[in-house]
């Protein structure tokens, strides 16, 4: 190409830029346009379901358990992302991911056709420096098939693959998305929905785990940094790569200075500070593990919800706030008492109570407690078995003594009557635990004459 006369090259340019302009009107006109058979449909159907999820679906979120003060009990997420409105995102949040992302954000209409003709023309010659070209709306797309939509290894790839088909779709549904929003609602989704590394989804949860404020108190700097991660959070993780952060910043910086000039003199000095951020990643316990001894009541409440019709899944993804009765003073008392009679290290046995408010209409729960420690370390004792509420695990014993005498008190025997019993009884769903022959055989009772007592 290099012998080749300048007009000659100015002319091949010129027929490739029309070559593709074709071919990308051609594909996005396939639904209109008949002719084109089976595939044609199945893509259409393809793009007009992802156009629907994206405009009608939600991304996850942190679902908070807290107790009847409001004290957190728990966090449940996949993604730890908190959603907050356009108002509670700093302009200089906006300004940055705009600046460096998509300068020409509030001109085009969802596809930004000079960058995306270059993109292409450098995807078919081979050419890295010239790939990119996606908008605002574009990279929303993406990113919401890469962390809603796929489920697999397989579609997680598929939904980052640079085929000039997946670009395709890709234009489409921004197109949708632009004519569904205004622009403001879409730079919020966005920045509601992205990675920013370290286990930060969101910008919320950004500026909180860097920096240990809320989104709408970034400044200058701190704005150019998180924008700067979203080219690529494992390369330009500030605490293994501070200096290429650093640089990355100070680009984001110099875009802002020329694209929002106004505020030049303040960028210019937010390039001379330093990165800023907290000593380590300010992350969020996840799930019952962290609720130290309410680790059994968190786990009874998604056990109770799941029985109501909302999944530990759909929990860890729905966002949801849990107020519970769960009272922090009888808890802190209980548990107490629970340890003082039986260590949570003490062998073989597992001691647990709940409190239960007595009442007509419901029956709240104040406190559940083992001596065991909810945990993972079996060597310390430590489980993650349901004993509070449930035969799973351990068997519950002579506890079962109580039900039996009340059941023959309100039969009305007396502290003398005696029942005759089997010499073995066996039952399914008791767990495992008691006498040396019991644990043998899970589910088998010995059982002797029962006599009731006051």
């Amino acid at each position: 190409m290099s012998d080749r006369p300048p007009v000659a090259v100015s002319l091949i340019k010129l027929a490739w830029c029309c070559l593709l302009a074709s071919v990308l009107t051609a594909a996005l006109m396939f639904p209109v346009v008949g002719g084109l058979g089976l595939v044609s449909n199945r893509a259409s159907d393809v793009v007009a379901n992802g156009s629907s999820q994206l405009v009608e679906g939600e991304i996850p979120g942190v679902t908070t358990m807290v107790d009847a003060r409001g004290n957190v009990i728990a966090w449940l997420y996949t993604q730890r992302r908190f959603e907050v409105p356009s108002d509670k995102i700093a302009d200089t949040m906006k300004l940055a991911i705009v600046s460096i992302e998509d300068r020409r954000f509030a001109e085009h209409n969802g596809v930004d056709w000079q960058g995306t003709l270059t993109g292409l023309s450098g995807y078919l010659s081979g050419d890295p420096d010239t790939r990119g070209g996606s908008t605002i709306e574009q990279q929303y797309v993406k990113n919401y098939q890469l962390l809603v939509t796929a489920q697999t290894d397989a579609e997680r790839r598929a939904a980052i693959e640079t085929t000039p088909a997946r670009k395709l779709r890709e234009i489409r549904m921004a197109l949708t998305l632009d004519k569904t929003f205004t622009k403001p609602e879409i730079l919020t989704r966005y920045l509601n929905l992205v990675s920013f590394g370290n286990n930060a989804f969101g910008i919320q949860d950004a500026a909180q785990t860097y920096f240990g404020i809320d989104a709408a108190a970034l400044n200058w700097q701190q704005a150019a940094l998180l924008a700067g991660l979203v080219q690529s959070t494992s390369t330009l993780n500030p605490y293994t790569n501070p200096e290429g952060a650093l640089a990355r910043r100070n680009v984001v910086l110099d875009t802002m200075i020329e694209n929002v000039p106004e505020h030049a003199d303040a960028l210019r000095a937010a390039k001379a500070e330093p990165l800023g951020i907290l000593p380590q990643p300010q992350e969020l316990p996840r799930g019952c593990i962290a609720a130290g001894d309410r680790g059994f009541f968190c786990d009874y409440v998604q056990e109770y919800l799941a029985r109501a019709g909302i999944t530990k899944e759909q929990l860890a993804k729905g966002g949801y706030l849990i107020r519970t009765t769960l009272d922090p003073d009888v808890q802190a008392q209980v548990k107490n008492s629970i340890n003082e009679f039986a260590p949570a290290d003490l062998e073989g046995v597992a001691s647990v109570m709940s409190v239960i408010r007595p009442g007509k209409q419901n029956h709240p729960i104040l406190a559940m407690a083992s001596n065991r420690t909810y945990g993972l370390n079996l060597d310390a004792g430590e489980t993650m078995q349901p004993q509070p509420f449930s035969l799973v695990g351990n068997g519950a014993g002579s506890v079962f003594k109580v039900f039996t005498t009340a059941a023959a008190m309100e039969m009305g025997m007396g502290i003398n009557a005696t029942l005759d019993v089997p010499s073995r009884f066996e039952a399914k769903g008791l767990g495992s635990g008691g006498a040396r022959a019991a644990r043998a055989t899970p589910g088998v009772c010995r059982t002797r004459a029962v006599t009731a007592a006051r």
